[in-house]
Order: structure tokens, then C-alpha cells, then sequence
């Protein structure tokens, strides 16, 4: 027997936490996108009043075709967040 809950295929993303600039923890997940958009919104909530600069990553690769080249080439999808606004920013 198949159940059907309405969810999308599986994705597997990297995310990413960074305190400053600084890389501490990276990890793979794979899971339905809306999972993956729930987790991330979670992660927005908890971070959004720290005083401690945090950012979240959370990055996927697209395989698309370069025409011009006539090779396959990977493409980083990516939505970050973080708890404070660089000066380039604007």
C-alpha cells in the first residue's frame, strides 16, 4: 500500500552555520523541500536576536548545460541568513 502525504521529492542540501566569518559546523540533510524550508525558518527564529553574529547557509548544486561551452556545469543554489548587515549591504 502507497500513502501519498503530498510531499515533493526529496532534496539533499549542505547547511552551513557560521559564527562571524568563521565556518563551525557544516552538515548534509536530505528531505522533502518543505522539511528543508521548515528547518531553515527554524534556524531564522533562533538566530534573529542573538547578539552573537550568526549566518545559515543552506546550499544545493543544480547540473545545467553551458550551450556556449558544450559541457555540463554545476550551479550553487543557495538562501542564507544572517543576524547582522555588512556595511556593503547598503
Amino acid at each position: 500500500m502507497f500513502f501519498n502525504f503530498g510531499f515533493s521529492e526529496p532534496l539533499t542540501v549542505t547547511l552551513e552555520q557560521y559564527i562571524g566569518n568563521a565556518l563551525v559546523q557544516s552538515q548534509k540533510l536530505s528531505a522533502p523541500p518543505e522539511f528543508l524550508q521548515a528547518r531553515f525558518m527554524q534556524l531564522v527564529q533562533q538566530t534573529a536576536n542573538q547578539s552573537q553574529p550568526m549566518k545559515f547557509r543552506m546550499v544545493r548544486w543544480e547540473d545545467v548545460w553551458d550551450k556556449f561551452e558544450g559541457e555540463w556545469k554545476k550551479i550553487e543554489c543557495y538562501v542564507e541568513f544572517k543576524n547582522w548587515k555588512d556595511d556593503a549591504d547598503g
